[in-house]
């Protein structure tokens, strides 16, 4: 299984890389997985010179830990707010936290705590500070290309992609 992930993983470096090289953001359990395999994740990115940015909203000292054994400029971080907000965490803190390695920043909003079942919403509509959201992302100068707007599991894709945007969009650094 894990042999079948990597190889996946590294076919869509290539491909990431040969569309321009877009950031490929993935989930890694970083805290878990071997040490032969993040390796060969690293190296793979490194030597297409393709960004590779991660997720591991609930393992934030263990993704920290190996960025910096890392440190590749290519690889970094990657962050769901709505992710980080259901772990119990505070997504501006989460997102200043790994602002120098902060590759990708994702929209997301959750309308309540994942332990109360929260669910997913369009963002601005849940318990995301969205304009400190908005400052913290602009602040982060590793962050690559634009914000990515995140609708897994809402109930209308569409609207809340919309909703989202212009949300995002109304987001001041009037905080």
């Amino acid at each position: 299984e894990q042999d079948r992930a990597v190889h996946a993983t590294l076919a869509a470096l290539e491909l990431a890389a040969d569309l321009g090289r877009v950031p490929l953001s993935i989930a890694v359990p970083v805290a878990e997985a071997p040490k032969e395999i993040l390796d060969a994740l690293a190296e793979a990115a490194d030597a297409r010179g393709q960004p590779l940015a991660i997720h591991a909203e609930d393992q934030f000292d263990a993704l920290e830990s190996w960025l910096q054994r890392v440190d590749q400029p290519v690889i970094g971080a990657s962050i769901d707010p709505a992710a980080v907000i259901a772990t119990g965490q505070d997504a501006l803190a989460a997102t200043h936290r790994l602002g120098p390695r902060l590759l990708v920043g994702r929209l997301s909003d959750i309308s309540d705590t994942a332990a109360a079942g929260g669910m997913r919403c369009a963002a601005g509509e849940g318990l995301l500070n969205l304009n400190g959201y908005r400052v913290a992302l602009d602040l982060c100068s590793s962050r690559l290309g634009p914000v990515v707007v995140d609708v897994r599991g809402v109930v209308n894709p569409t609207e809340t992609t919309t909703q989202s945007i212009q949300a995002w969009e109304d987001a001041t650094f009037g905080i």
